[in-house]
């Protein structure tokens, strides 16, 4: 069986915050575009990596969509919340 996290995951997370940061849009529709995109690059199913994000982002398996909380709650804070806890994980 697969660990849950694994140097992919962290990888993966490693390119979308790097991507997150040099984005000129936030809206939720490019937000979950560039998301697939770069899961894909890593050869990464989203569904193996949405769990993570929306946890990183509300603290919890359940919400609104969570490239819509990522709009809401803004670039900077999204990028925080998942820096902190890819900090976290790779400690």
């Amino acid at each position: 069986m697969q660990p849950k996290w694994n140097d992919a995951k962290a990888m993966f997370f490693q390119e979308l915050i790097r991507n997150y940061q040099l984005s000129t849009l936030w809206e939720a529709q490019d937000l979950e575009n560039n998301f697939k995109e770069i899961a894909a690059a890593n050869q990464l199913k989203p569904g193996e990596v949405m769990l993570p994000l929306r946890i990183m982002l509300v603290g919890g398996k359940f919400g609104p969509g969570v490239f819509d909380i990522a709009q809401i709650i803004g670039k900077e804070e999204t990028i925080k919340r998942i820096q902190h806890t890819v900090g976290l994980l790779n400690s």
